[in-house]
């Protein structure tokens, strides 16, 4: 049995799908979707992003619970993205919920180490000695300054 407000919002509804172009006006859309809400007995969606995160995470049991003890085992974003392919603002919301660390902050090397192994691996070997990505490791090369190691092509005519 529909409820006085279901009743209203049917009525609403139909007034507003009256108008066949009522889907192109952004307040239009957002009252069709407030009325299917009454509709469909649920709450309207908070406006709070965090809100909105913890009521998806509400509807999941288990969900929430499993993403902290991953969080805290330190498990990489990847993996924890192989059993729950969802957005990882959520993780992020877990994360601070429960204080969590973000376990992947990188410490920036001494400029010393960062200059000796690019000079003697490249950008790709430096990279993989730290276990940083080419791109981090040249943002390192930049913020220190460090000039470009000539490319193999002229290293070989020197020589």
């Amino acid at each position: 049995m529909k409820t006085k407000e279901q009743k209203w919002a049917w009525t609403e509804l139909l007034k507003l799908t009256y108008d066949p172009n009522w889907d192109q006006l952004p307040e239009k859309v957002k009252r069709h979707q407030k009325l299917m809400d009454i509709l469909h007995g649920e709450e309207p969606e908070p406006a709070d992003h965090d809100e909105r995160i913890q009521r998806y995470l509400d509807k999941r049991p288990g969900m929430e619970k499993d993403i902290l003890t991953m969080l805290e085992e330190k498990w990489k974003l990847a993996e924890i993205k192989r059993i729950y392919p969802i957005d990882g603002k959520v993780f992020a919301y877990v994360r601070r919920k429960y204080g969590v660390e973000n376990s992947i902050k990188l410490h920036l090397p001494e400029r010393t180490k960062v200059e000796e192994s690019y000079k003697k691996y490249g950008v790709r070997g430096a990279a993989k000695e730290f276990g940083v990505s080419d791109t981090t490791l040249r943002v390192w090369l930049r913020k220190y300054d460090i000039p470009k190691n000539r490319r193999r092509s002229e290293r070989t005519k020197s020589t």
